[in-house]
């Protein structure tokens, strides 16, 4: 426990007495953003003095660093020898804040969401955001349904001590709550592993979420985390060591939230060596190679970052924690765990980055441990930790001073918000009246020339259905009667007749047939020519309508039209988008339009439901086919007609939806601002005055 001497105990007396003016001031603005954030700094400051003085306050010690920078291997390696002990998470969804303590038996303490936590989370993966946020909240969501994760007992329980015998066992409980399978991990908050480890006593080290992971709260829950962390170990591949995101993390996040050591590690060293090999004659020549570069490279950000330290106003008690991280250390945990083992007993991984390395032959042991480096990471780790009460009593001592620095930075930045609010208001206060008439009128020009434009497509849509109508009546007198035709067959009659002759006794009884041919007549339908003539006259009814309405599918004149009229009656600027962009909002609209598709084509058997087939000859058939032909080809025609106004309705209706989105998109802009305008004549006039005052508040207490 760190003791407040008599000075530190004025100190944070004092400051926290400026503190309740400062927030007492500002409690009539309480509706201001700003105001809370003021009051919030007041409870997180006092929180942070009650934490610290708290009684077996441990060492905080927190690695941090985006996603994927290899946190959870590197703390493996480091804390407990490369055992897989902490899951090594592939997605961000299975990041949480987990804590490494001693503790006499092997033990998790797990923190769950809250059913309303989860109730938010929910909400926002059900929302049509398209945010890092939203995409994470429905990967958690989506997770806890395909590991059927019980959320009901966690919401119940809030929060579970779990005991282990084995230390074998931490692993694969720890991968039900925090890997990226596990079937807690979707409502775990935060884990804390207890471990019978000897160099954990008086330390706290937590694995932190990626300061760029995708789910805010986590990235939130880490940098709140911060506001307590003593030492800070910041990871960065070394592939792309200190990128933009890292700088950001060490010149804006870390500075001024009272970390007293600050180290920088370069992760997955190997990788950057296996893609510079090919250019060095040696693997040591790389590696010294590699090393000077990133260093230099450390250098450089830890000089520019502390120079915009310095430009900020930020006392020498902050800038010193930056200064001393100028040298980082490279290591790679992957390497870290093939020492000591034979070949035969390598990782996949492990055996393939072995060949990568062997490209200027097997690397060495030694080489191997260089890479690695764990055996200086090691040593600084333990000499950090033999520090931890002198590093809490130099916190202790720059408590007050880092808390003040902050409040510095944070009334500054609201002083310039205030100003830029202000400055806007006046703005807007002059032009708000004028700019509402010229909104209306640019709005109502927009709408009447695209719906003069949709007119114009439109207009041969009547004179197409007119004539549809008239020829289908010509082809309902060419086509709908049957033609009946004539043919004959000739009859072969045979009779007995005798062949008797009068003076020749010997053929008296005699008899011959005798054959005679019959030439009828016959008038017959064919049943075959009627279902032919039905099919093509469906046919030509489908090119009929085919042939009116083609000229309704190019939509292209409707485009250029429309995208003439945005051109002639807005701006790019008020549209809220560029040439292309109008372009494809106006092409995606009306190609939503639709083109006439005539009915599938039927066989004779679906236009003529009569089983006859060839001549029909009988009347009374031939009634019936008559009939039967008639009525299909009315049928057909009647469809026919139909489906022309069905579609003629269809494109009208799809024209208005498309041209009420064409004006919704070329106004969209206009009216989001017509409706701002409204808003801000009321609300202008009474927030000058308040933002006024509140700002010479914060002038007073700068």
């Amino acid at each position: 426990m760190v003791r407040k001497t008599e000075r530190q105990q004025r100190q944070i007396e004092g400051f926290s007495a400026y503190l309740g003016k400062l927030s007492e001031a500002m409690r009539k603005y309480q509706n201001q953003p700003a105001a809370r954030r003021v009051e919030e700094f007041r409870r997180q400051f006092a929180e942070k003095v009650n934490d610290f003085f708290r009684e077996n306050r441990k060492l905080e010690v927190a690695v941090i660093g985006q996603v994927k920078a290899g946190k959870s291997s590197f703390l493996n390696t480091l804390l407990f020898d490369g055992k897989p002990v902490l899951p090594s998470a592939c997605t961000p969804k299975t990041s949480v804040l987990t804590r490494i303590e001693y503790g006499e038996q092997n033990r998790l303490l797990v923190d769950y969401l809250s059913a309303e936590e989860w109730e938010n989370l929910n909400k926002l993966a059900n929302s049509q955001l398209a945010t890092a946020q939203a995409r994470a909240a429905r990967d958690t969501v989506d997770l806890a349904k395909a590991v059927h994760t019980p959320l009901e007992r966690c919401f119940a329980l809030r929060q579970e001590t779990l005991d282990m015998e084995q230390s074998a066992e931490l692993s694969k409980r720890l991968n039900d709550y925090i890997g990226e399978d596990g079937i807690y991990t979707p409502a775990v908050k935060n884990l804390t592993l207890q471990v019978k480890a000897e160099g954990l006593k008086g330390i706290s080290v937590v694995d932190t979420p990626g300061l760029n992971d995708p789910l805010y709260s986590r990235t939130e829950k880490t940098r709140r985390y911060l506001e307590t962390c003593d030492v800070a170990f910041l990871l960065s591949r070394s592939s792309c060591f200190l990128d933009a995101s890292d700088l950001r993390l060490l010149a804006l996040q870390l500075p001024h939230k009272g970390i007293k050591s600050l180290v920088l590690v370069g992760s997955q060293f190997d990788s950057v060596l296996i893609d510079v090999l090919p250019d060095f004659n040696s693997l040591e020549e790389a590696i010294d190679a590699s090393v000077a570069e990133l260093c230099a490279h450390a250098r450089l950000a830890v000089e520019q970052s502390v120079r915009a330290l310095r430009r900020e106003g930020y006392p020498p008690v902050v800038l010193e924690v930056i200064e001393h991280c100028e040298k980082p250390v490279f290591v790679s945990a992957l390497v870290e765990g093939m020492l000591g083992k034979s070949a035969q007993k390598y990782t996949e991984q492990e055996a393939l980055v072995l060949r990568q390395l062997g490209y200027h032959g097997a690397p060495t042991e030694e080489q191997l441990r260089r890479i690695a480096n764990f055996g200086e990471m090691r040593d600084l780790f333990d000499r950090l930790t033999l520090q931890k009460d002198a590093l809490m009593q130099q916190k202790a001592e720059a408590l007050v001073v880092f808390a003040q620095s902050e409040l510095k930075l944070l009334l500054s930045e609201i002083s310039r918000q205030v100003e830029q609010e202000i400055a806007s208001l006046q703005s807007r206060q002059s032009a708000a009246k004028q700019r509402m008439d010229e909104v209306a009128a640019q709005i109502n020009r927009i709408q009447s020339e695209v719906d003069g434009v949709f007119e114009e497509y439109l207009s041969p849509l009547d004179e197409a259905l007119s004539h549809i109508q008239l020829e289908l009546r010509d082809l309902q007198r060419d086509w709908a009667e049957p033609e009946y035709q004539e043919s004959y067959e000739i009859r072969t009659h045979a009779q007995t007749v005798s062949a008797a002759k009068l003076f020749l006794p010997w053929t008296w009884g005699k008899k011959r047939t005798e054959y005679q041919n019959e030439t009828i007549a016959y008038t017959y339908l064919d049943a075959d020519q009627v279902g032919q003539n039905l099919r093509l006259l469906n046919e030509l009814a489908a090119n009929l309508q085919e042939g009116a309405f083609s000229q309704f599918a190019d939509t292209s004149r409707l485009a250029a039209g429309l995208y003439s009229a945005a051109q002639r009656c807005c701006s790019l600027e008020g549209f809220g988008g560029t040439s292309e962009k109008l372009g494809q909002a106006i092409t995606a609209a009306v190609g939503r339009l639709p083109g006439f598709r005539p009915s599938a084509a039927r066989n004779e058997r679906e236009l003529l439901p009569l089983n006859v087939e060839g001549q029909v000859r009988d009347p009374a058939l031939q009634q019936k086919l008559y009939e039967a032909s008639f009525a299909a080809a009315a049928r057909i025609l009647e469809d026919s007609l139909s489906a022309a106004n069905r579609y003629a309705a269809l494109l009208r209706a799809a024209a208005q939806t498309a041209a009420n989105e064409v004006k919704s998109v070329l106004c969209e802009s206009l009216v989001t601002e017509q409706n701002r305008l409204l808003e801000e004549q009321a609300y202008v006039q009474e927030s000058l005055a308040s933002l006024q005052e509140f700002r010479e508040i914060i002038y007073r207490y700068m």
